[in-house]
């Protein structure tokens, strides 16, 4: 239908709520300082981390040790786990309530350049199927990330190309 990045991210999250049958999912990238922006949110996390509003610093978090681990990472209550969270969110945590989390991450070209989160009710065990399957599942939604970035990438360029041929005129 579309392949703008925003339109293609959304998706990806919205499509992590079917897959698993989980509350939230949101996809957060990974920044030049290392922090995490949370870019876009489907469920439960619409709410908790809207677009482009929530940055998680360096390491912390389950997007930051899925990032730094460099494969997927869970918990059943990211609280009681002592998952480390900047203030702001813990305290997030703390008036929405805790989350069961299992995160993965998200790879284009191979490099990780951010992370997957599913998110459910605290006590919820993911399995290793659907570990597995989050991961594939990121896999190619990295793919699709990355086609929507190149066809957004030739759009700009041909539109620079149609006003320089514009002015030369």
């Amino acid at each position: 239908e579309s392949l703008a990045v925003s339109v293609v991210g959304e998706r990806i999250v919205e499509s992590v709520l079917r897959l698993l049958f989980v509350d939230a999912a949101t996809l957060w990238l990974l920044q030049p300082d290392g922090s995490m922006l949370g870019v876009n949110s489907a469920g439960a996390a619409r709410d908790r981390y809207p677009a482009g509003k929530v940055v998680m610093p360096r390491g912390t978090g389950m997007p930051g040790r899925a990032v730094s681990e460099g494969g997927p990472v869970w918990s059943g209550d990211v609280l009681s786990d002592n998952i480390p969270y900047s203030e702001e969110i813990r305290d997030l945590f703390l008036t929405r309530g805790s989350v069961a989390a299992l995160a993965v991450p998200f790879r284009m070209q191979g490099k990780i350049i951010g992370a997957l989160i599913a998110s459910d009710s605290v006590g919820r065990k993911f399995s290793d199927g659907e570990v597995a399957l989050l991961q594939t599942f990121a896999s190619q939604a990295g793919i699709a990330l990355e086609q929507a970035r190149l066809h957004e990438e030739t759009e700009r360029r041909r539109r620079e190309a149609e006003e320089l041929a514009e002015v030369a005129r």
